[in-house]
């Protein structure tokens, strides 16, 4: 339940409200979401972070599932 709902959150932040455009050729993602049309720099930080957090949490849920399935 853990893994289904952390990735389902992820889908629906990085889709919706981050929505993520990399900048080429340098290393940087700004955030093009429906939402970042007249905020400020504090909500494309705050999101990248919201981002880091829920794929660190898919990648744990997927560790520990196989952690205690073998």
């Amino acid at each position: 339940m853990s893994l289904l709902s952390t990735a389902t959150f992820f889908d629906l932040h990085i889709s919706f409200v981050y929505s993520p455009m990399p900048i080429f050729p340098a290393s940087a993602i700004c955030c093009t979401s429906m939402f970042a049309v007249n905020a400020s720099w504090y909500f494309e930080y705050i999101n990248f972070i919201i981002m880091h957090f829920t794929l660190s949490y898919v990648g744990v849920s997927i560790f520990v599932g196989l952690l205690y399935r073998y």
